[in-house]
């Protein structure tokens, strides 16, 4: 984009199909577009491009509700289309540290987000919370462990979502496990075959808290600043960084996900651990 006078400047370098363009704030006379072909063997071109009213990305927020209104039900979280989602406080007694799980499983890593959420492929079918049953319960019915159950009947599957907080104040730990269950009868039993497909952990620039919501900070959107590949006791893990606001101050808050799989007949857990660093 180019103001008159001045020098150009990049906005985007868009790598999917489609691509939105924020530009809540900026004031241009022309716009430029270089396009590179992915393959170079292969026409490039542009199908279609709209201008949107500045409402449309006068915030972040307003971007992500504007984005689910046109996308498949499920794909953004509850409050996007302005439905409201309950919620529980996951911590260690007497630390700050603390995440949020709401009804349909997806986790607040930490005060003012991000999230992982679950997703699951199946059959050219992407599974999320608008297609399934929730329930949710407590550990013995009354233990601070908090699980949700998200029920897929018609494609028989049982995603298990729970949450524990482990360790000491100051270091705590976030335990994440993630049991999906094939409830139609095994192979050998019956005419079925087995179900194929993949469970997505997803983590997303999103809180648990929605935006109306105002717990001394604005819910909906988190923003992520950096993902690179680290380690945790000795772990491959995955750490990204976080922009956090704290009485009008700017900081960066590290935040180390790692795996450990575990597979069990018919399900497949896999457990994330969670430490601020």
């Amino acid at each position: 984009m180019q103001r008159l006078g001045h020098r150009w400047w990049s906005v985007l370098h868009p790598r999917a199909d489609s691509s939105v363009i924020p530009t809540p704030d900026a004031e241009a006379r022309y716009v430029r577009l270089l396009m590179l072909p992915r393959e170079l063997t292969k026409p490039i071109g542009i199908r279609e491009v709209r201008i949107k009213a500045s409402e449309f990305s006068a915030s972040p927020n307003a971007l992500f509700t504007a984005l689910a209104a046109d996308a498949p039900r499920g794909r953004y979280p509850r409050y996007f289309s302005n439905e409201q989602s309950y919620w529980t406080v996951i911590g260690v007694d007497g630390d700050d540290a603390e995440a949020l799980i709401n009804e349909e499983g997806a986790v607040e890593l930490s005060k003012r987000g991000p999230t992982l959420e679950p997703f699951i492929s199946t059959n050219g079918q992407l599974l999320t919370w608008a297609e399934a049953e929730h329930t949710q319960s407590l550990e013995s019915g009354y233990l601070p462990i908090p699980s949700v159950v998200r029920l897929h009947e018609q494609q028989g599957l049982e995603l298990t979502i729970t949450a524990l907080a482990d360790g000491e104040p100051g270091s705590p730990l976030l335990w994440i496990t993630y049991r999906l269950k094939n409830l139609q009868p095994d192979a050998a039993a019956s005419s079925a075959s087995p179900k194929r497909g993949t469970l997505h952990i997803a983590l997303r620039p999103f809180q648990v808290n929605p935006p109306w919501q105002r717990l001394n900070n604005e819910g909906g959107f988190a923003r992520i600043t950096d993902i690179s590949p680290t380690s945790l006791r000795g772990h491959a893990a995955l750490t990204f960084k976080r922009l956090v606001v704290c009485h009008g101050r700017q900081s960066h808050q590290s935040i180390s996900i790692r795996d450990r799989p575990l597979r069990v007949r018919r399900c497949h857990r896999v457990a994330c651990l969670w430490s601020p660093t």
